[in-house]
């Protein structure tokens, strides 16, 4: 009798199994259908929001801007205009991902791009931070440049590295890596180095100058 029952039992077992599978679809499907729809409605909202923010810098001429103002250099000539519009599409692409995941009942990956949505001002201000560097280690360099001092190829673009490595630093914690200690004790040795080189090669000149100058006139004049 107990072998008729465990047989019985084996056999009722692919029938358990899809009436099961057929339940879970039958409740996947409404939550699959949702996140779908959700997921198209959000790609033609970031879609149109890209367009219209698009013409609208474009039409306050932007990049026009950029480039009057001598920046389109030290951001490696970026269209701000393409750049800003694609950014703020996508933002609003991962939202509406977040919340279709969550309608499907995906945790994991909602969690995760909950996560990167509370990160994404913090990369922003990040960032901002290194494009501000960018703008002014370019506007160090190009006044060095153009001044009188001697070994200015060398002092600008000492200054320069200098004032990327400050600007990187600052940003840093923003994405998150918040030990950059190793990367300024580097930076301090480095900067020492090329300091010392500087200053022996300012040495060497000035030296060379005053032998070839008034020194060479003076024994000259003695004669």
């Amino acid at each position: 009798m107990a072998s008729a029952n465990m047989t019985y039992e084996m056999l009722d077992l692919p029938t358990q199994l899809i009436n099961e599978i057929i339940s879970n679809t039958i409740i996947a499907i409404p939550k699959a259908a949702t996140a779908l729809i959700i997921i198209i409605l959000g790609w033609l909202i970031a879609k149109l929001t890209e367009k219209i923010l698009y013409k609208l810098m474009h039409a306050w001429e932007v990049d026009k801007w950029v480039e009057k103002a001598k920046l389109k250099e030290p951001l490696f000539n970026i269209s701000v205009e393409k750049t800003t519009s694609v950014i703020i599409k996508y933002y609003i692409l991962i939202v509406f991902l977040k919340e279709a995941a969550s309608k499907a009942t995906l945790t994991f990956i909602a969690e995760l791009l909950g996560g990167v949505l509370t990160a994404i001002p913090s990369i922003i201000l990040g960032s901002v931070i290194i494009v501000i560097t960018l703008i002014l280690a370019d506007f160090f360099k190009r006044h060095i440049l153009s001044s009188t001092f001697p070994f200015k190829e060398t002092i600008s673009g000492v200054v320069y590295g200098i004032t990327l490595f400050l600007g990187i630093v600052m940003a840093l914690p923003k994405f998150g890596l918040e030990n950059t200690a190793l990367i300024e004790d580097s930076f301090r040795y480095l900067v020492l180095g090329i300091s010392m080189g500087l200053a022996i090669a300012i040495g060497i000149g000035f030296g060379w100058a005053i032998k070839e100058g008034p020194a060479k006139n003076f024994f000259k004049k003695k004669r």
